[in-house]
């Protein structure tokens, strides 16, 4: 990491001590070249971004999109799903996007798993309501979003 990118993330950190408090794993790069769909080739965008990692029980409130106008990539590492999501799935097959994201999903994993979720986020007084918008960054976004998407596979 050049000194640059160990400053930028020392800031960021700084900024944001509940994010920290909640130990996701914090990455500052510069991204040196990427593709260009539009253009179909490599360009040399030299800008440094910023990547939370974290897993599925995460307070995705916390993590801004922006920070001094460098982009800040949300990431769930390990199983971005829990198994009750995966329940009553017909397994080896592929599961469209709609069925993983569906509102009803989360509110039940939420709703049976409130206890742990608190403690993991060290929120012993949050409700479900504050839960379901912590794991989703926002859940009216989240169910404005689902049912976009299932406009679109219609």
């Amino acid at each position: 990491m050049t000194k640059e990118e160990k400053l930028l993330k020392n800031e960021f950190e700084t900024a944001h001590p509940e994010l920290v408090k909640l130990n996701p794993e914090i990455n500052v790069c510069t991204v040196i070249e990427e593709w260009d769909e539009e253009l179909d080739q490599l360009v040399n965008p030299n800008r440094m971004e910023i990547s939370v990692n974290h897993s599925f029980i995460f307070d995705n409130r916390l993590i801004p999109s922006k920070f001094k106008e460098i982009k800040v990539n949300n990431i769930i590492v390990g199983e971005p799903y829990p198994k009750e999501f995966f329940e009553n799935i017909e397994e080896g097959i592929e599961i469209p996007l709609h069925v993983l994201e569906d509102p009803d999903k989360y509110i039940n994993y939420v709703t049976k798993h409130i206890d742990s979720i608190r403690q993991r986020l060290y929120s012993p007084d949050m409700s479900i309501d504050e839960a379901l918008d912590a794991i989703t960054g926002d859940f009216n976004k989240h169910k404005i979003w689902f049912k976009n998407i299932l406009v679109g596979d219609i």
